[in-house]
């Protein structure tokens, strides 16, 4: 019935328990289930853009993106079946 399930989280309980339910599901029907997880692009707020500070808000604004993707990967250990 289902190929390939997409279950979006966002690193919540109520993500968790759709994720255990699209496992479950997935098992049943011999599917693949893939996790979304989208962390948002912070944009260089205009006031920085032309001081001299850009470069320094650009590194900290990507040091900020990277933290967000690792502390998903965290809360998302690899949840594959042996």
């Amino acid at each position: 019935m289902y190929k390939k399930i997409l279950v979006p989280h966002a690193g919540t309980a109520a993500g968790n328990k759709a994720l255990d339910h699209a496992r479950e599901m997935g098992k049943q029907h011999d599917s693949s289930v893939t996790i979304l997880h989208v962390v948002e692009h912070i944009p260089i707020p205009p006031s920085i853009r032309f001081s001299g500070e850009r470069e320094k808000w650009a590194k900290e604004l990507q040091a900020a993106r990277s933290e967000l993707g690792i502390e998903m990967d965290e809360k998302l250990p690899d949840r594959q079946d042996p």
